[in-house]
């Protein structure tokens, strides 16, 4: 019977690896799903199985055997057993011996158990074993040896790495043996002040969410590194040259305490798809964010920039978009998504709908689709309205004014401004002319005097003086 089957796995539990992986055993099934058993210490207990096709290999068989209350790592799963599934039980033990019996083995998820040992070589000889998840085990003071073909790994909350939160180091010969073709590094919850130092130079993705990180760091000798993300940590700034690799695409900075992005911070990243910035308190990103930025798109690349639910970002320059408006390469879609941030629809941001309307008519951007997302916050006519639904007409160009109804024209702004120019030469025009007539009478007053009587001589002539001219200003008629 041909049918299909939904697996209900979240993105930050599980990568796309481990996805790609159930997916071939669960997603798209060409059998039905049939009862396997977990055989332990006086019980035995139900788990869902499914064949597991795969290209270039026998077919082998997916085990769930989530949350059943396991204590004590279970037998009596067939042989060609691939991806195995013993997560949110009460396991507090692993031998070396629990696992050689399934050869097979590809995927191993021991995450959210009692683990207090996991014995050094439980996988080491597992040829085949490319992805482990032993997080939230928090007693689990010492980790196995991984065997070399592993690709994904997490080891987020283990005693281990809570143990180590200052210092962890990767290197073979100190903290953990980690791999150097390891491509999915996974370490949340962990509380980690500082990067892990020597990390695999293989490494694609590096999840580093819910710890104590205060800074981005160096992340120079990661050379292959596409995804970072850093969501729930202490970073307060983005600011300077970041030490990360060019060839990142997807970066997330959520639920951090980020209150600014600097100039030219983002401006290496020319392959980047999607940058996560929401619930923080940013309040400023410089028109320059972006300056100098080569995006490398294909026809088929869709961006993503988020933006939501930061209360106190109420305007964002037009600038900052501009590498992706005018890129040099033509890509499919571009979605900016100011979703729950308190934006301010006046003349700050009145190039939402300018752009919104350019991109819709012959559109001068090199982008096929462009999507703005969020509403506006203010002013109070404005409160709610979805962004991609403004006009030009309907922004007021004072947040305490209110547009016409409709969304009429905001003329009445330039006829005040040349009233009040009006208005304030006016009152030049007569000030002025006040003061030059108290000059003038002064002057004609200073050149007017008394005939003085000279040794030896007649008094000279009184040259005659306009009084009406003086008596306002303080000079009396003797």
């Amino acid at each position: 019977n041909i049918y299909f089957r939904v697996c209900r796995l979240e993105r930050e539990t599980m990568s796309s690896r481990v996805l790609l992986l159930v997916a071939l055993a669960c997603v798209w099934q060409v059998s039905e799903q049939f009862t396997c058993t977990a055989v332990g210490p006086g019980y035995t207990i139900e788990c869902s199985c499914y064949y597991d096709f795969k290209f270039g290999r026998e077919p082998g068989t997916s085990v769930n055997c989530r949350g059943r209350g396991l204590k004590y790592f279970p037998s009596g799963f067939p042989s060609n057993t691939t991806i195995l599934d013993l997560g949110m039980n009460s396991i507090y033990d692993i031998r070396e011996y629990h696992t050689t019996q399934y050869q097979m083995l590809e995927v191993l998820i021991l995450s959210d158990n009692n683990l207090e040992t996991f014995h050094t070589s439980g996988v080491q000889e597992h040829e085949n074993l490319t992805v482990l998840y032993v997080e939230n085990n928090p007693a689990l003071m010492e980790l196995p040896v991984l065997p070399d073909a592993l690709l994904d790994l997490n080891i987020g909350n283990t005693g281990y790495v809570n143990k180590h939160k200052d210092d962890l180091d990767l290197h073979p010969y100190k903290n953990l043996e980690v791999p150097d073709s390891l491509e999915w590094l996974t370490i949340k919850n962990s509380g980690l002040t500082k990067l892990p130092t020597h990390l695999p130079t293989a490494l694609t993705h590096l999840r580093l969410s819910n710890n104590s990180l205060t800074e981005v760091g160096n992340l120079l000798d990661q050379d292959f590194l596409k995804e970072l993300i850093l969501d729930d940590n202490l970073i307060t700034e983005l600011t300077g040259n970041p030490e990360i690799s060019p060839l990142v695409e997807t970066l997330s900075f959520q639920r951090n305490k980020i209150t600014s992005v600097r100039p030219k911070y983002f401006n290496i990243f020319s392959y980047l798809t999607e940058l996560n910035l929401s619930n923080n308190p940013l309040s400023y990103i410089s028109p320059q964010a972006f300056q100098g930025l080569d995006v490398l798109a294909s026809t088929d690349t869709r961006i993503l920039l988020q933006f939501m639910n930061n209360p106190y970002l109420t305007t964002i320059a037009e600038e900052v978009f501009d590498p992706f408006l005018y890129s040099n390469k033509q890509y499919e879609t571009l979605t900016i998504d100011l979703t729950g941030s308190a934006i301010d629809c006046t003349c700050d941001m009145d190039w939402i709908p300018k752009v919104v309307a350019a991109s819709q008519k012959n559109s001068p951007y090199s982008v096929q689709e462009l999507s703005i997302i969020g509403t506006c916050h203010s002013p109070s006519s404005l409160s709610g309205r979805k962004l991609n639904s403004l006009t030009v007409d309907e922004i007021p160009c004072s947040p305490t004014e209110t547009p016409s109804g409709g969304g009429g024209s905001s003329d009445s702004n330039p006829a005040a401004i040349v009233l009040g120019l009006l208005l304030a030469l006016s009152v030049i025009g007569i000030v002025g002319y006040f003061v030059y007539t108290k000059f003038a009478a002064g002057a004609q007053a200073a050149n007017t005097y008394e005939a003085i009587p000279e040794a030896g001589g007649q008094a000279q002539p009184k040259q005659s003086v306009n009084m009406a001219g003086l008596k306002g200003d303080g000079y009396q008629d003797n």
